[in-house]
């Protein structure tokens, strides 16, 4: 059937520098795309009904929301979750933001296998544990059917493990034997080991430090602060105060001592 004309004739046309305007006999307007206008054979003197002039803004308004999406993938890959949460937040309908990702996915702009693969690689070479990896995974909204390809590999988790806590030993080594193992541990947790895997890594601390450096450790880091804050070691109540310190940082109450002794004779 004919669709009834509504007196919509086009008087004049402007091509703006992002925009193409239509205007009307009735005065009336619209604002479109130059691809939204080089889809439909506009014209001065054609005359459009409510109809046709509202399937040419709902084109427009369509053709706007997939070149924002597409715009979004241009920096950064994007799974379909993502997306969908983008444009949910920008208050599109439903029927909307399904048209966006099927048009995503037809022209692959959209790929939640790849993107997945992608970030695996790239999770592996930052050393994450597997739980860590399944959780950024997740919050991706990657499909269940797809996360179940996840594959768990405990030798390489055990190389990554030892890898970390060889590097945390050798940075925190001022933390001392007994602390290093209590915060190797959870900061191997952290990064999203198993507490097998984090147990088996921190019992081989002997490789990375030994207990007989604590006192040489603790011994140097009590002489820095003495110099460094003026601490007079023969005062009871400054030397208390060391002693309180270096217990809250868990270190042995004897050995510090110990380390204040040595200080004390050697001065």
């Amino acid at each position: 059937m004919q669709q009834e004309k509504s007196g919509n004739v086009i008087s004049k046309i402007t091509f703006l520098k992002k925009s193409v305007q239509i205007v009307f006999e009735s005065k009336k307007s619209i604002s479109i795309s130059e691809e939204s206008f080089s889809s439909f054979y506009l014209y001065v003197g054609k005359e459009l009904s409510n109809q046709e002039i509202e399937e040419i803004e709902n084109q427009d308004r369509l053709l706007k929301i997939k070149r924002y999406a597409v715009n979004l993938i241009s920096n950064r890959m994007y799974s379909k979750h993502e997306i969908e949460e983008k444009l949910i937040i920008k208050k599109y309908s439903k029927s909307t933001i399904d048209k966006v990702i099927e048009y995503l996915i037809e022209n692959h702009f959209v790929d939640d296998e790849k993107y997945m693969k992608y970030l695996i690689e790239e999770y592996d070479l930052k050393n994450y544990g597997f739980e860590k990896i399944k959780y950024k995974l997740s919050s991706k909204g990657f499909d269940v059917k797809l996360m179940s390809n996840l594959v768990y590999d405990e030798v390489r988790e055990h190389e990554k493990a030892e890898y970390l806590f060889k590097h945390y030993c050798k940075d925190n080594q001022t933390k001392g034997y007994k602390n290093l193992k209590k915060s190797g541990f959870n900061y191997l947790k952290s990064k999203g080991f198993s507490t097998s895997i984090c147990l088996d890594t921190i019992n081989k601390i002997n490789i990375y430090v030994s207990k007989e450096d604590d006192k040489d450790i603790l011994l140097k880091i009590i002489e820095k602060y003495v110099i460094m804050h003026c601490v007079d070691l023969n005062d009871e109540i400054q030397k208390e105060k060391v002693i309180k310190r270096y217990q809250a940082k868990g270190f042995n109450y004897r050995l510090i001592v110990e380390c204040i002794e040595e200080i004390l004779w050697k001065n």
